[in-house]
């Protein structure tokens, strides 16, 4: 097998994308035009002819060379239509060039090793391949509670909402503490998705008033909860499990799966699996190679 590392400009993107369409374990978060907005730099990893890649999502700062995980980009690592062995991530990690001097990236739960030393995190997934009865019988009493609130509400559904709605919300919803995240950049996922028809922004109205969203972007036959929100008169309504129950019911008895993204935050997490979800684990790598005054302070 070879190895290559290329730069940005040297990436076939054609082929890199022929490669993800293709593979077994193929999401959206890999697809170049993903990647070009979340990482526009971004660099990669590719063995003989694309059989397999590896994004490389870098930047750097201050003279330093590092590859951190993008927001609204959950898991990446190695793609490949064929099936790969541990052997490949580790020969993946091993090839990272020295330059990098900090790693923190996400892999994808396909993706295992032998050698590598990594973290655990938790994603929740939810299979929708079975009638809407039995999906909800697998609903925990907390999340019935919340819908019963809800149904007495007088909330209304719609899958059909549009980006400029959503930003409305979203800009009732964002504080401070948010402020660091680059909110275009999700805006220009939502954009693009659309455009490419894989993208549905579903929410509730209350008093014909949006009051809680969801985003959702179709990869393959996930369905990939990318971004939600619920301002003051949604969180009070219990509108959130309302949409989800909603959306559930709607796509029932199909060969879909909601990606939920997990949560090491527990309350998220209790969240997500109240509605039947299962959780399945994927895997951080992480490396500091940093000098030591700056490894004491990003470690």
């Amino acid at each position: 097998m070879q190895i290559k590392y290329l730069q940005h400009n040297e990436i076939d993107k054609q082929a890199w994308d022929k490669t993800l369409e293709n593979s077994i374990n193929s999401y959206v978060y890999a697809k170049s035009w993903y990647l070009d907005i979340v990482s526009p730099n971004w660099e990669a990893l590719v063995i003989d002819n694309y059989d397999y890649v590896f994004p490389l999502t870098q930047s750097k700062k201050a003279g330093i060379n590092y590859i951190l995980q993008p927001y609204y980009t959950q898991q990446l690592g190695a793609f490949s239509k064929k099936i790969m062995d541990n052997n490949i991530i580790d020969l993946f990690i091993n090839n990272i060039p020295e330059k990098f001097k900090y790693i923190d990236i996400n892999l994808n739960e396909y993706n295992s090793c032998i050698k590598c030393v990594f973290t655990i995190k938790p994603n929740t997934l939810l299979n929708l391949d079975k009638p809407y009865t039995e999906l909800n019988s697998n609903y925990n009493t907390n999340t019935k509670r919340n819908l019963k609130k809800a149904e007495r509400n007088n909330l209304q559904f719609s899958d059909k909402i549009n980006l400029n709605e959503y930003k409305l919300l979203k800009s009732e919803c964002i504080n401070s503490s948010l402020s660091k995240v680059p909110i275009h950049n999700l805006y220009k996922i939502i954009e693009e998705s659309l455009k490419k028809n894989i993208c549905q922004i579903a929410g509730a109205y209350k008093n014909s008033k949006l009051c809680s969203a969801v985003v959702f972007i179709k990869s393959s036959n996930r369905i990939i909860y990318l971004n939600a929100c619920s301002n003051k008169i949604g969180t009070e309504n219990k509108a959130m499990f309302f949409v989800l129950d909603s959306f559930i019911k709607n796509n029932a008895n199909k060969d879909l799966v909601i990606d939920f993204e997990g949560s090491a935050i527990q309350g998220v997490s209790r969240f997500f699996k109240g509605f039947g979800g299962k959780e399945v684990n994927y895997f951080n790598y992480k490396k500091n190679n940093l000098p030591w005054v700056l490894r004491l302070i990003k470690k």
